[in-house]
Formats: C-alpha cells, sequence, structure tokens
C-alpha cells in the first residue's frame, strides 16, 4: 500500500493512543500501519501518550487554561517533553467526570477559548492534515474546536461514537439537561461539515442514522487476532476441581455492585458443595475499602490488581472462562445502552467461553446473546445466577469447543485488519 493512499488524518479526542485504555486501544487498533509522518493527534486529557502508532501530539489541558495565558497554552508532545503528567488517580477521574457542575464548569472555561492561538494553528498548518476523525464525547467544547479547526482549514470531519452521548435520559437533574442542551448545539452546528458518522456498533448505527440523517457505519472494537492465537496456553481439563473465571475491566459505573453479587452466589454454591468456581478480579482502579471488602472474598472472589498490556493476553489465557459486567442500575445503563465493549473482541480472541452479566438491552449483552454458545445473565437474580452457574460446572467438558468457536467469531468480526482497511477507504475517498 502506497503512502498516498493513506490520507493525513487529524486525530481530535479527549484520551490519546494508549495500550491499556478502551478508547486509546482502539485509536492504536483502527491506526496501526498508518505512516507516522500521516497522523498526528490534539487530545485534551492529562495524559501521557503512547508514541508506538503516533508520534506526532498536541496536548491542551484545563491546568493550561487555568494557571496560563493564552499565547502559552498547548504543547506539541514528544518524547523530550517534561510537562505531561498522569493527572488524577482513574477512580476520581471517573467520579469528578459524573458531576454535572464539574461538566458545566469544564464547558465554561473552555469557552473562553484561550486554546485557540498561534501554538495550535502552527502545529496544525506544519501537519497538513486533509481530513478530521472526530471521536466525539459528551463534552461540547471538543465540538467547538473541531468546528473552528474545520471551517479555518476547510477539512471534511469524521465522528467517531463508541459511547452514547446524544439520546436523552429521564432526568430531573436539571444541570444535566443544561449540558445536553449544550451538546446539542454543538453537534447540531457541526453537522454540516461531517462526512460520516462511525459506530461502535449495529444498533447505535440504527438510531444515530435516524437522529443526525447521516451514512453511520458500524466499525466495532476490533483486535489482532493472530496475536492472541500465537500466545500459548493450556487447554481446559473437564476434570478439573475448580473452574477458574476472571473480569478483566472498571469497577465504575457500579459494575463493583454486579462482581459482588455474583461473587456472592458463587460463594454460596462452593459452600453448599454444589460446584467449585472461583472468580478474580483485574482492574487498572484500586477500590475504595468498602468495595474492596466486598469483591474481595478468597478463595471465591478477589481483587489481582491490575495487569500491564504486555501480559493481559497471557493472563486471560491462564483462565477457563472470562466474565463482561454491565451495571443493572438504570441511571448506568443509560450511559452503555448502545455501545460494545471492548473488552468482547479480546475476550473472544483468547478462545475462552464468556460469561456476560449484565440488561438484556444493553448491546454488549445483546451481542453475546446473539453469538450463542457463551452464558448470560440478563437478570439479577439468585436464581438465575445460580442455574448459570450450574450450567457453566455441567458444561466444563465443552468449554474448549466453545472457545474455538469464539476465535472464528473474532476473525469474522473483529478482525483489526479490515476495520483498518475499512476506516482507510472511507477517509481517502473524501481526500481524493
Amino acid at each position: 500500500m502506497t503512502k498516498q493512499n493513506y490520507p493525513r488524518v487529524l486525530i481530535i479526542s479527549h484520551n490519546p493512543f494508549d495500550l491499556n485504555l478502551s478508547i486509546g486501544k482502539t485509536f492504536t487498533s483502527l491506526f496501526k500501519g498508518w505512516p507516522k509522518d500521516s497522523i498526528a493527534q490534539l487530545y485534551l486529557h492529562n495524559q501521557v501518550p503512547d508514541s508506538s502508532v503516533c508520534s506526532n501530539f498536541f496536548h491542551i489541558t484545563e491546568e493550561q487554561l487555568l494557571f496560563k495565558k493564552k499565547e502559552e497554552v498547548g504543547v506539541i508532545v514528544n518524547a523530550d517533553t517534561k510537562e505531561v503528567s498522569e493527572g488524577q488517580d482513574a477512580a476520581i477521574r471517573n467520579y469528578i467526570k459524573e458531576m454535572e457542575l464539574f461538566s458545566l464548569g469544564r464547558n465554561i472555561l473552555w469557552s473562553f477559548r484561550k486554546w485557540s492561538n498561534s501554538n495550535l494553528y502552527e502545529w496544525i498548518e506544519k501537519f497538513s492534515p486533509e481530513v478530521i476523525f472526530f471521536a466525539a464525547g459528551g463534552s461540547c467544547f471538543s465540538y467547538d474546536i473541531v468546528n473552528t479547526i474545520s471551517k479555518k482549514y476547510s477539512l471534511p470531519v469524521y465522528l467517531y461514537y463508541m459511547d452514547d452521548f446524544i439520546l436523552p435520559r429521564k432526568t430531573m437533574n436539571f444541570l444535566w439537561w443544561i449540558n445536553w442542551l449544550s451538546l446539542h448545539q454543538s453537534l447540531k452546528e457541526i453537522l454540516p461539515r461531517v462526512e460520516k458518522v462511525f459506530t461502535i456498533g449495529k444498533d447505535m448505527s440504527l438510531e444515530y442514522q435516524s437522529r443526525l440523517e447521516k451514512e453511520c457505519i458500524e466499525i466495532m472494537n476490533s483486535v489482532d487476532v493472530e496475536e492472541f492465537i500465537k500466545v500459548s496456553s493450556e487447554k481446559s481439563n473437564s476434570n478439573r476441581k475448580t473452574i477458574r473465571m476472571a473480569y478483566f475491566g472498571g469497577l465504575h459505573l457500579n459494575r463493583w455492585k454486579t462482581l459482588s453479587k455474583l461473587g456472592e452466589t458463587i460463594k454460596k454454591m462452593s459452600v453448599d458443595g454444589d460446584l467449585s468456581i472461583s472468580i478474580d478480579i483485574y482492574t487498572n482502579q484500586t477500590p475504595e475499602r468498602k468495595i474492596l471488602e466486598l469483591i474481595n472474598q478468597p478463595p471465591y472472589i478477589q481483587y489481582m490488581g491490575s495487569v500491564s498490556s504486555d501480559e493481559i493476553i497471557i493472563e486471560m489465557k491462564k483462565y477457563d472462562l472470562l466474565v463482561h459486567i454491565e451495571s443493572f442500575e438504570k441511571k448506568y445503563t443509560n450511559k452503555t445502552k448502545l455501545s460494545i465493549s471492548t473488552k468482547i473482541p479480546e475476550y473472544l480472541a483468547t478462545g475462552r467461553p464468556i460469561l456476560a452479566v449484565g440488561p438484556r438491552d444493553i448491546s454488549s449483552i445483546k451481542y453475546i446473546k446473539e453469538i450463542g454458545s457463551n452464558y448470560v445473565i440478563d437478570v439479577m437474580d439468585s436464581s438465575l445466577i445460580a442455574s448459570i452457574l450450574g450450567n457453566i460446572w455441567e458444561d466444563r467438558s465443552n468449554l474448549n469447543s466453545i472457545g474455538e468457536i469464539n476465535i472464528g467469531i473474532a476473525k469474522k468480526n473483529h478482525s483489526a485488519n479490515k476495520s483498518r482497511e475499512n476506516v482507510r477507504l472511507v477517509l481517502n475517498r473524501r481526500s481524493c
């Protein structure tokens, strides 16, 4: 593939390329193999980027807007940059982001437009992008930035949604409605410059195409399946005395409550002698003490800390079955209803069966159910949990065959090569 087939793409997002966090991993997956001098990223979060795929970064944060003069806002990030730090703990960030007053304050801070200066525009002009790939979030200020850059340089915009930010919710929170209406106004202003919209799955494409009146292209989370296959591991032994399960992911959005309920049932059934199943929990967050007490009851359920991107495949393949969790609380299901977790393609590629626990109308749960063969608990009912755990125990001689099916599904639906080529073709079509 020649370099002419790759347009110079400016990625604008809150988070940078990363090997651990979901959106950052998605960037890495979609743009791996892109010529480095044809890709650049403007990001708005206090985080050190991974430079394995992209090495041209420009960084703007709230700290800069608060404490620097306009002409000093914005930093070119490279291997020698000293200013970028990891910022707050992930758990604190997730908690703060859920505070509507904080979101309103952020939008007001960015509205003073100290970011619109020669530092940013000189960096953009030096790169000379042909298209903008915008990982659209739930804050109106990022839409304003994209709209400004798009107009100034006559650049087409491609939106990419991984989570649902634009649908209304049933809430009496006045501040939430202020933020949502501001977001919709910003989205309305940018839409004339939007060529197409990438979405994370079928449900989101159908909903957004109707609302935005733009062509929506489904780009599901993807993985390099061969990278998972080549990691050696022992196959599950049907005669094992214990089935080992593991959860890899965040505890935010009250997912820890679902894990705790699952762990309670596992403990009860194990003590009663009906089966012998354990679940280990890996997360980059450090749980609060009260949460840790509920999800750390070895040997039935226990918190194992974090695992690096270099080791995660090896760790996943040590287990007989992998667990995907969603919250059952309406407040949080509204945020995840149309999204499909980045973890699901990874789970499928490991060749391990999946136990999915979450509401039946969540896209991630619906998707795993549609796949078949795997295990789904879509109602938070103790008897149903016990029944599914009993099925897993009885099926332990079939776990390997379910895993083989999952690898085939990962190749068909989540091939990184297919997703990259799709994105490249769409972006290149407009830049020609």
